[in-house]
Order: C-alpha cells, then sequence, then structure tokens
C-alpha cells in the first residue's frame, strides 16, 4: 500500500475520479461527501479530492475533445444515417441525435426540430453527407420533414431559403424517414386496438387485458407481490411500458408461457380473478398472431397462412395486413429500399417475387454503371467463398466489382440503417 501511495499523483487522481463519476454516472455532489473525501486522501496518500467546478470544468474539456474526434471520424466515411428523437425528463427538454444530444428550449414544433437537426449536422460537418434522418411518428418531427424535405420539382440536395417565424434559414433538404420498428409497434397497439374493440372480439380482449393488467399492476406497486411471482414463475414479470415498443407483447407472452397450475398460484397469491379458458386461449393466440418476424413480407405471408387456423384473430389478422400495407405503402414501392436490401449480403434478391427481380437487378447494375470508373461487365466475378458476406456480390451472369456493391451497399444501407425491426 505504501508504494502504490508514493507512486499515485495527484493528476492520476483527478483522472480516476473523473472517470468514476462520468462512467457510473455518479452525482457531482459526491465530491462534497466527507466520507467520500477520506476514502480517495486515505487510500491515495494524502492526495486531495477536486472541487465540483474543477470536474465540471475537466467535463466541458472532455466534451470539446470528444466531439473533435468525432467530427474528424464522420471526415473518413462517404455516407451518414442520423437518428433523431426528442424527450422530457424533470422539466427539461432534450434533443437527441446519433451524433449529438443537446437540449432544446421551448415549444418542439416542427420549425425548431428542423432548425435543430440542421444545426447539429453543420457542427459535424456531415450536412452534404447525410443520407437520411429517420424519427418516430410524432406530428411534429413528419410535419419537418413534410415541409422542409426535397421538391419534385427540385434536385435533391439543392438549397432553399426557409421563412420561419420571420426569421430565414437557407438549409439543405431534409431526408426524413420513420422508424420501421416504431411504426410496427403502432400496428401492434393503436391498429390492433381499433380491431378487437369491435365484433366478437371486443369482450373477450377486454375482459383478458383487465385481468393481465391487474396481475402487472399488483407486481409492479407490490414488492411483496413481485416477489411471490418471482418465487412461482422462477423468473420476473415483465411490466409493460407504454414507452418501450414491444413492452405489451413481451408481457402477455410470458404470462401465456406459465403453466394453468403456475398462473392458478399467481392470481391466488395476488389476489386477482383468474382467467378463463377461452381467454386463456386468445392471448395464446394473441401471441401466436403478433409475434414480431424480421421481414415484413414474411410477416405479411405468415399472417395470411394463420388465418384459416384461428378461432379469435380472423378480423385482426386482416386489419394487421391491411395496415401493414397502408403504412409501409411507401418503403414496399421504395427504390431506395429495394437496391438497400439487393445489396445486403443478408437479404440479395430472394425476397422478391420472381417478377420483380429482373427489375431491381437492373437497376443495381445501373447504379454501378454511374460510378467512376465505368463497370467492365466482362470482368470475372469474384471468388466463391464460405464467408457468404462475398459471395452475394455476384448477381445472376452480370458481373459487377466487389468494391463498386460495396459502396451501393454503404450509401444505400446508411438510408435505412436504423430501420431493422426489433
Amino acid at each position: 500500500m505504501d508504494t502504490f501511495k508514493n507512486q499515485t499523483t495527484q493528476s492520476k487522481v483527478n483522472a480516476l475520479i473523473f472517470n468514476f463519476i462520468i462512467q457510473d454516472v455518479q452525482s457531482f455532489s459526491l465530491l462534497e461527501q466527507p466520507a467520500f473525501r477520506n476514502l480517495i486522501e486515505g487510500i491515495s496518500g494524502g492526495k486531495t479530492v477536486m472541487c465540483r467546478k474543477s470536474l465540471m470544468r475537466r467535463i466541458e474539456d472532455g466534451f470539446l475533445a470528444m466531439k473533435e474526434k468525432l467530427i474528424e471520424k464522420l471526415q473518413t466515411v462517404s455516407y451518414v444515417c442520423t437518428t433523431a428523437d426528442i424527450w422530457t425528463a424533470h422539466n427539461r427538454s432534450f434533443f437527441g441525435m446519433t451524433c449529438a444530444c443537446a437540449r432544446i428550449k421551448g415549444r418542439h414544433t416542427y420549425d425548431v426540430i428542423a432548425e435543430k437537426i440542421q444545426q447539429i449536422h453543420e457542427m459535424f460537418n456531415i450536412e452534404r453527407k447525410v443520407q437520411a434522418t429517420f424519427t418516430d411518428n410524432g406530428s411534429n418531427f413528419v410535419k419537418a420533414f413534410r415541409e422542409f424535405g426535397p421538391r419534385e420539382e427540385v434536385e435533391e440536395g439543392g438549397q432553399m431559403a426557409m421563412k420561419m417565424l420571420g426569421l430565414r434559414m437557407s438549409v439543405p433538404f431534409l431526408m426524413g424517414k420513420r422508424c420501421a420498428s416504431h411504426t410496427l409497434n403502432l400496428i401492434a397497439s393503436k391498429d390492433l386496438e381499433r380491431a378487437v374493440s369491435q365484433g366478437a372480439t371486443r369482450k373477450l380482449f377486454y375482459s383478458a387485458m383487465a385481468k393481465c393488467s391487474a396481475i402487472w399492476n399488483k407486481a409492479h406497486r407490490s414488492p411483496l407481490a413481485a416477489e411471490a411471482v418471482e418465487e412461482i414463475m422462477k423468473m420476473k414479470l415483465i411490466i409493460p411500458c407504454v414507452t418501450r415498443w414491444n413492452s405489451e407483447y413481451n408481457a402477455v407472452q410470458k404470462i401465456v408461457s406459465l403453466t394453468d397450475a403456475q398462473l392458478a398460484e399467481v392470481c391466488e397469491r395476488l389476489a386477482v380473478p383468474k382467467l378463463l379458458a377461452n381467454e386463456l386461449a386468445f392471448l395464446n393466440e394473441y401471441a401466436e398472431v403478433l409475434k414480431p418476424l424480421a421481414s415484413l413480407q414474411t410477416l405479411n405471408k405468415r399472417l395470411s397462412d394463420k388465418k384459416p387456423h384461428v378461432r379469435f384473430f380472423s378480423e385482426v389478422i386482416e386489419t394487421v395486413i391491411n395496415a401493414i400495407d397502408s403504412r409501409f405503402q411507401k418503403w414496399f414501392s421504395s427504390r431506395e429500399a429495394k437496391l438497400a436490401t439487393a445489396s445486403s449480403p443478408q437479404f440479395r434478391l430472394w425476397w422478391l417475387p420472381e417478377k420483380e427481380k429482373e427489375d431491381v437487378l437492373r437497376m443495381l447494375v445501373a447504379e454501378a454503371l454511374k460510378m467512376e470508373p465505368a463497370v467492365n461487365t466482362t470482368a470475372a466475378a469474384p471468388a466463391s467463398s464460405d464467408s457468404g458476406e462475398e459471395d452475394f456480390f455476384s448477381y445472376a451472369m452480370v458481373a459487377t466489382p466487389q468494391r463498386k456493391v460495396q459502396v451501393l451497399l454503404l450509401r444505400y444501407n446508411s438510408k435505412i440503417a436504423t430501420v431493422a425491426v426489433e
């Protein structure tokens, strides 16, 4: 210990305290606690603990250094995809992006959002590299990209002067995309609720969900109830959270995974109404029909396949299929989305109907031909390998150099990189 004390410098102690506070998200007031100060001074051989003001200065310096490193790193890439979100905590609003997080003051209106996105893009020198910015389906985000997005009669990437609240702001067009995971969540919540709240399933849906809610509420509000459930289930119960996508589905799935004896004991210990046989059958069908899948095309097909075999969810399945077609119509017809998927090693062309494969293949080759130097269509395709990541670069009989397809992969997948379904 004496050797350690002798080798420890004040700068080393300061660095260790700084890392401890930041990495473990400790309160700054910890620096002023007598016990903490005594601990550091005792094990460091009398070295002192920095004050809160010194810590704040170090945080500011560290932020600026990290920002410069990010800017340097972003200069090495050609294409960037960003995400944007707004949240409120302790009466303060924050605007978060994949490259930045900043305070946002005042109302979260579409013009404030558009200006903040542009400021952050310019701050990191990526305004000409951003292929798309992904957001949720909130009306303020949707309007920001509708008002400040590209017009068909103006070339993409051009400049447009915008008049907002008496101010003029010249910004490149904002390319907005809606997050597929959030859109699927709307289908599984809003559209589903509309479907099951009508017709024969209405009463059954509300009675089954009311009993599930009784279990969730008891387990959430009472530590004793939560311990009882964990003792019976040998695992924690999932409680739905309105801000966490798929949480209600996961919570229902957890309940139907219990044996009849376990579920009966849970209801008895928590003193809540027991689920009836038809309610359990309904919830099992709910979990099976709405099981999240990685591909929307596969989701549509599997839902259609399930329709003849369900008791309660026939109309619900039809509603979900229609909602998928409606909410994802732009994605299904998007040229960019097709090119992004076709250039991906995980998908290539297998997911397309036969009649569309040739069209997408022609689009892919046409994009490669636009790149310099021109593609030599007589060049040999890369040798096949076991990796799969390289095999996909050979499309039908057209030999496209590996590097060009890699660039297409980066360019178009940066436009849809954040829409993968959770």
